[in-house]
């Protein structure tokens, strides 16, 4: 990965040096190839959410989020920050207070949720660098998905208010053919 060439030229010298700096120097019969050490844990990549998107259209991510309940479509693309074999990161994400484990997704880059039912959840997802050191600092953004009308507190107030009066009409109609009778 990176040799100018595979053929090394040690001769009388020696074949590798290395560095106070880490770095491993061999000569080659095109020239010095120097290899950095390799990455500590300080290269774990930060993780960021680029676009949220709601029925293919991009919401603004830094005010809060709320899901209508006839938007369905619910895509998240994220990415890591590493400058260090950056196609070699790994993602995994979780919609907190909906998934139990967390979902591998490799090396993509975009989550996707077709009907997530209502309530509000928390959308955690990390990376890992190249050689799987996750990142614990999760990047997070709250979601608020609301409940179609049916399933709301109010509509099963007004639905016992009316259950009810309901309940209250019939037993004075009753009432009143009884005493009609009585008469």
């Amino acid at each position: 990965d990176g040799m100018l060439s595979a053929e090394g030229n040690g001769g009388s010298q020696p074949a590798g040096w290395l560095a106070k700096d880490k770095k491993l120097w061999f000569p080659t019969i095109r020239g010095y190839v120097a290899i950095p050490p390799p990455p500590s844990e300080k290269s774990i990549p930060n993780v960021v959410i680029e676009e949220i998107k709601i029925n293919n259209h991009t919401v603004d991510r830094h005010s809060p989020i709320q899901i209508q309940p006839d938007e369905q479509n619910l895509e998240i693309v994220y990415t890591g920050l590493s400058f260090n074999q950056s196609n070699h990161l790994q993602f995994r994400y979780k919609l907190e207070g909906f998934d139990e484990n967390w979902t591998e997704a490799g090396n993509r880059r975009t989550a996707y949720y077709a009907y997530p039912p209502s309530g509000e959840y928390i959308f955690t997802v990390q990376a890992a660098n190249a050689e799987g050191v996750w990142n614990e600092n999760s990047a997070k953004i709250p979601l608020k998905i609301l409940p179609k009308f049916y399933r709301t507190w109010w509509f099963w107030l007004i639905c016992f208010l009316l259950a009810i009066a309901l309940f209250y009409l019939i037993f004075s109609m009753r009432i009143s053919r009884l005493n009609r009778a009585k008469q």
